[in-house]
């Protein structure tokens, strides 16, 4: 697994903490393997994983839901083996699928949320208050929810999930049925969050939603940790030329072509849909790239239909961890090929058809 354990600093303490943390569901489906993961004070992590059981069964051990297997959890500074009582107040979640009474104002549902955090009157007030102001929201808190627009409601229950201040924020689908104006104001109060030192774990089945709103990056493949570190690093991946082909013949040939002597500097392919995606080493040029590609189509028999020049998003770094993690055996790290790849940009080129 490769991982920066102790974060951008290493000198925020822990706000959860995971060693070895292992939970089968139904018996049979192994949803976390001696999982390892550390959450510290002002940490915003995006959660991937290749199963979406995997990130649910963990924010169900977080809230004390289920309890683990075997291996330990700590939140807080407690065991987390089970959440103890009276400490779901160090929490805040917000599920993907909110459910707030119709016929309650806002106001009203901000203020059941502080009684149950057991907030005083004064202090309630106060927060709701400054939640309302920097959500944007203070205009819908005297309206009943459920004459509400879907991207208002879910401020609102956002604002009830954080409106006690937690130390640990857990948020499904964040950003999901909001508008271009609400998303804008969720990442800047998220950030402002956890300036103020609250840790902040994402999980979204869409790779801009992470990256618009998390720091750093967790990404679970086959129910273990094969990546925790900073968006940054993956972004090495994004950007890449890879070069996309289509053929016509035998795709078995053409993949052992792809394996054999002839395709030294090809790191990896895969098939996508009706064409290969092939990433090269970037120290390679095109024009070699496509002697590569046309000795391969060459020894195994297919027709080259098209050879393009493309460019990698951030969600195609994050399938390439997924991909090659299984691959390298778990307990391989990922960051000698991020490292020792060189970082230089291959030439521009243009679409080229045969």
């Amino acid at each position: 697994m490769f991982g920066y354990g102790e974060g951008r600093s290493g000198a925020e303490s822990p706000v959860l903490q995971a060693a070895k943390l292992t939970k089968v569901v139904d018996s049979e489906r192994v949803a976390l393997s001696s999982v390892d993961l550390i959450v510290r004070s002002g940490e915003i992590k995006g959660l991937i994983a290749s199963d979406p059981l995997t990130v649910k069964t963990l924010f169900e051990l977080v809230l004390g839901l289920k309890s683990p297997d075997s291996g330990t959890i700590f939140s807080g500074g407690d065991d987390g083996s089970k959440t103890e009582q009276g400490s779901q107040t160090r929490f805040g979640f917000l599920p993907e699928e909110i459910h707030i009474p119709g016929r309650m104002s806002g106001l009203e549902y901000l203020q059941l949320m502080t009684d149950l955090s057991g907030m005083d009157r004064g202090e309630a007030l106060s927060q709701i208050a400054s939640v309302a102001e920097r959500l944007g929201i203070g205009a819908t808190l005297g309206l009943k929810c459920g004459s509400l627009h879907i991207s208002q409601r879910r401020l609102l229950a956002l604002a009830g999930a954080t409106i006690h201040s937690p130390e640990l924020l857990l948020l499904d689908e964040p950003l999901k049925e909001m508008d271009v104006f609400a998303e804008g104001r969720v990442k800047d109060f998220l950030k402002s969050n956890a300036d103020a030192g609250s840790a902040i774990l994402i999980t979204s089945r869409e790779m801009g939603v992470i990256e618009r709103l998390a720091q750093d990056l967790v990404v679970f493949a086959e129910s273990q940790v094969v990546y925790d570190g900073p968006m940054s690093l993956v972004r090495r991946f994004a950007g890449r030329n890879v070069l996309v082909v289509e053929i016509d013949g035998m795709h078995g040939h053409f993949e052992s072509a792809l394996e054999g002597p002839v395709a030294d500097g090809i790191l990896s392919f895969r098939f996508d849909g009706d064409r290969y995606v092939v990433r090269f080493d970037e120290a390679m040029f095109l024009t070699e790239m496509l002697r590569i590609i046309l000795q391969a189509a060459e020894e195994s028999g297919v027709i080259l239909c098209g050879v393009s020049l493309e460019t990698e998003d951030l969600g195609e770094a994050v399938r390439n961890i997924l991909i090659n993690a299984p691959a390298r055996g778990r307990s391989q790290s990922l960051l000698p090929e991020v490292v020792s790849e060189p970082t230089k940009e291959l030439p521009a080129g243009k679409d080229t058809d045969r």
